[in-house]
């Protein structure tokens, strides 16, 4: 089979799967400076976010497309502007992202994640709930 045939279906094969929406977003929110506030994105970025529901949240901290070091970056993101963001990570976001840290071997970011969930006094989610989830 000629070269060209291949790359023709290639094109097709890509074409079919059109690109997520939310990948260019969640890239350029996790390339904003920690404490940038969040007027200073463009107004793409900010619609998303004020329609971003829980599961989509899932779908992007679950996608493998999406680096682990992004996810957890766009995750800080969320986390520190909860008065701009119209969704709060709920358990499972963290587990999921938790889980994506410890398969990509970053274990001091997984342990602190961990830690601001389960224990201190900022704990959401007593330790039984949690170990009840995984």
């Amino acid at each position: 089979m000629p070269i060209q045939n291949i790359i023709g279906k290639l094109k097709t094969i890509k074409s079919l799967h059109p690109p997520k929406p939310y990948l260019q977003i969640v890239n350029a929110i996790s390339k904003t400076p920690m404490f940038s506030p969040p007027k200073t994105m463009d107004t793409t970025a900010i619609s998303f976010l004020s329609h971003l529901d829980l599961n989509s949240l899932h779908l992007i901290l679950s996608d493998p497309n999406v680096r682990s070091s992004v996810c957890f970056k766009f995750f800080n993101f969320l986390v520190k502007n909860r008065s701009f963001v119209s969704v709060k990570p709920d358990l499972q976001a963290h587990l999921t992202l938790i889980s994506r840290l410890l398969k990509s071997r970053n274990f001091s970011q997984a342990e602190n994640l961990l830690r601001s969930v389960s224990v201190g006094e900022n704990c959401d989610y007593p330790f039984p709930v949690i170990a009840s989830t995984v």
